[in-house]
């Protein structure tokens, strides 16, 4: 039994002194898993968010909206059916409201809320994560800045944030929300900023989309029903 602990204690120190191990557990290594980690967590909660975006668009299609706000049968004449039908009407209404919000903070939060997370824990960990590197410099002068206070990581976040759901209207009327920039010169960070302002774009126009078609489409629906249901107490009135 000695003999075997004994075998085992000298592999394992063989391993522990080898290159091989010194690389997997090396500094260098250790940002690399940091890094691949936090960006297979995003992407699986971009992939994640499409499922409730696809139901937005199912949703807000205006055939399925009349669907929702049609109740079956013959239009009520009597009072108390009236009230009846109209609290289900508000019901569903409610209902609809309800999921479609719901879908749209899901949507939020994995394809923009944590995105940006990811990428504004990196930049407060700039440092160790691209050791030597800058991630962030003054707007005007393009100075590093090595540890950037509270105020300014919160200002850079805001600038990011803006520019990635709305990058076009940032950049046409040249708004800057305070004055740091990210280092364009560190290339695997500037990807990191150019990912998340490509994935907040796509969610941002896709969820501001959803809720102008809600919108409209509700609006339209609603009259579609109300026709209808005049149509009907015209011709049982004409019966």
């Amino acid at each position: 039994m000695e003999d075997v602990l004994a075998l085992l204690a000298g592999l394992v120190e063989a391993v522990r002194s080898s290159r091989v191990y010194e690389g997997l557990t090396s500094y260098t290594a250790q940002r690399i898993y940091a890094l691949a980690g936090m960006l297979l967590i995003t992407g699986l909660a971009v992939l994640t968010a499409i499922g409730p975006l696809r139901g937005l668009h199912r949703e807000t299609d205006y055939e399925t909206l009349v669907k929702r706000l049609k109740i079956p049968g013959p239009e009520p004449s009597r009072a108390a059916t009236i009230a009846a039908q109209k609290a289900r009407k508000l019901e569903t209404a409610r209902d609809y409201a309800q999921c479609t919000i719901g879908r749209i903070a899901i949507t939020a939060l994995l394809g923009v809320v944590l995105p940006f997370a990811a990428i504004l824990t990196v930049t407060w960990q700039g440092g160790w994560f691209f050791p030597g590197q800058p991630v962030l410099v003054e707007a005007g002068s393009r100075t590093p800045i090595p540890h950037p206070d509270a105020g300014q990581l919160s200002a850079f976040g805001l600038d990011l944030l803006l520019k990635g759901g709305l990058n076009d209207v940032i950049e046409t009327f040249e708004w800057e929300i305070g004055q740091v920039r990210h280092a364009a010169t560190n290339y695997p960070y500037a990807t990191l900023i150019l990912l998340f302002r490509l994935v907040a774009d796509l969610f941002v126009i896709s969820l501001l989309f959803y809720a102008g078609r809600t919108a409209l489409n509700w609006r339209r629906a609603s009259a579609e029903v109300m026709r209808e249901a005049q149509n009907r107490e015209l011709a049982s009135a004409g019966a």
